[in-house]
């Protein structure tokens, strides 16, 4: 499970990346509303992903033999909330 959760915040830092990348090569001519756009698409795209893990934490909650699995993921969740909120407090931004 580590696995996916790693394999995740790549993707969502590469994508994040790859946008500010192009954002930055637009000068002097920034185009903030392309980039607002794609901070957009990247923040849905990771929200999609974060309702996924919940409902693959439900259905594995439901049997027996894999319930610490879902803790597992329930646990990465909450650790996850909190890195996002301590992001927020440190960049003064709204990440969530």
């Amino acid at each position: 499970m580590r696995v996916f959760t790693v394999i995740i915040l790549t993707l969502f830092v590469v994508l994040h990346y790859r946008g500010f990348q192009t954002y930055l090569s637009m000068a002097p001519d920034y185009d903030f509303i392309t980039y607002r756009q794609m901070v957009h698409n990247v923040t849905q795209t990771f929200s999609l992903l974060s309702e996924r893990i919940i409902e693959i934490q439900k259905k594995l909650s439901k049997n027996e033999s894999l319930t610490q699995l879902a803790t597992c993921i329930s646990n990465v969740q909450s650790l996850e909330q909190t890195k996002l909120q301590q992001v927020n407090l440190f960049t003064g931004s709204q990440l969530i």
